[in-house]
C-alpha cells in the first residue's frame, strides 16, 4: 500500500465530476494520465444493469447473505460474464508537488455495450428503473458511450496501477469484478481463489471494502453509503444529472479516508488482504 500520508476527512460535498463520452474521451484522458501516477487512494463505483442471473444450482431460493464464498464468486461471476457494465466512476487522490495527499478528481466514464433496445441484453428492471430515474441517458450509450477496450487501454497504460494506491470500493464483489472484466476484456476465472490471484496481482492487496471498515470503528454505522457517511461525519456527494457512478465513488472516497483517519493505517491494512464482498461480514 501506498506510504503516503492520509488525507484529511473530507466533510463538504464535492461536485466536479468529468463526464466522459465518446466525444471528449482524449481530452479526459490527458487529465487521467496526468493525475494516475501520483494516485494515493481510488475509489470505484460501477453501476451496472442489476443481477440478471440467478445463483447456479439454488433456483435463485438462496439470499446473498446466505450463500458460501464460492456461492457468491459464482454469482457475481455469472452476472458480470453476461451483463455490460454501465458506467464506471473513478475518485483519485493524488500526492500534491510537495509529496502530500491533495489533489482529488473524478471521471465518470459512460461505457458502450449496454443497448436499453436489446432484449438480449440481460437487466434488472428495477435497477434500470433506479438509474433512468436518477438521470442515466440509456438512449446515448449504444451510440456516444465509450468503448470498453479503449478504457482499458487507457487504464493499463496510465500508471494507475503502477502507482499501487490503495484501492476503496462499497460492497464492493461486482464493483471489483466488473473493473477487473474491464481490464482483462475477458471473463472472471472460474473459481474464486483464481479470481482473488488476479485481482490481487492487479490491483496489490490494498483493496479496501468501505462497509466492513465502518463495522470496524461501529457495528451501528448501517447498511448503506449515506448511513456510514453519516457515522463518520461526511456529507455524501449529491448524484447529478446522469452522474451516478461519479458521485458514489467520491462518497466512497470520503468515508475511506475519514475511516482510515479514524482506524489508523495500521488497522485498515489488516483488512486489504480480505477481497472486497465475498467473505462474510
Amino acid at each position: 500500500m501506498n506510504a503516503a500520508a492520509a488525507a484529511p476527512a473530507p466533510t463538504t460535498n464535492f461536485a466536479d465530476i468529468h463526464s466522459v463520452w465518446h466525444g471528449n474521451f482524449d481530452a479526459e484522458s490527458a487529465q487521467l494520465l496526468a493525475v494516475a501516477p501520483r494516485a494515493v487512494h481510488v475509489a470505484v463505483s460501477v453501476q451496472y444493469p442489476g443481477c440478471a442471473v440467478a445463483q447456479a444450482g439454488t433456483g435463485g431460493r438462496k439470499k446473498y447473505g446466505s450463500l458460501t464464498a464460492e456461492e457468491r464468486y459464482d454469482m457475481v461471476k455469472a452476472n458480470i460474464d453476461e451483463l455490460h457494465p454501465i458506467q464506471v466512476g473513478l475518485a483519485i487522490r493524488a500526492n500534491d508537488d510537495d509529496g502530500g495527499s491533495g489533489e482529488l478528481v473524478v471521471f465518470e466514464f459512460n461505457l458502450r455495450g449496454f443497448d436499453i433496445n436489446n432484449p438480449a441484453d440481460l437487466r434488472d428492471p428495477a435497477s434500470i428503473a433506479h438509474l433512468r430515474g436518477r438521470g442515466v441517458d440509456f438512449g446515448r450509450l449504444p451510440c456516444a458511450g465509450v468503448e470498453p477496450h479503449r478504457l482499458r487501454l487507457l487504464l493499463l497504460g496510465s500508471g494507475l496501477l503502477q502507482a499501487r494506491p490503495s484501492w476503496a470500493m462499497f460492497t464492493g464483489a461486482y464493483h471489483v469484478g466488473y473493473l477487473m472484466k474491464i481490464l482483462t476484456g475477458a471473463e472472471l476465472p472460474s473459481g474464486l481463489d483464481a479470481f482473488t490471484a488476479m485481482a490481487t496481482g492487479t490491483l496489490g492487496e490494498g483493496v479496501y471494502d468501505v462497509k466492513r471498515l465502518a463495522a470496524e470503528v461501529n457495528t451501528a454505522c448501517g447498511f448503506s453509503l449515506r448511513e456510514i457517511a453519516a457515522c463518520v461525519g461526511v456529507v455524501p456527494v449529491a448524484a447529478q444529472h446522469g452522474m451516478v457512478a461519479g458521485a458514489g465513488a467520491v462518497s466512497t472516497l470520503q468515508c475511506f479516508e475519514a475511516l482510515r483517519e479514524r482506524l489508523g493505517e495500521a488497522r485498515v491494512a489488516m483488512h486489504g488482504h480480505q477481497l472486497c464482498g465475498f467473505r462474510a461480514y
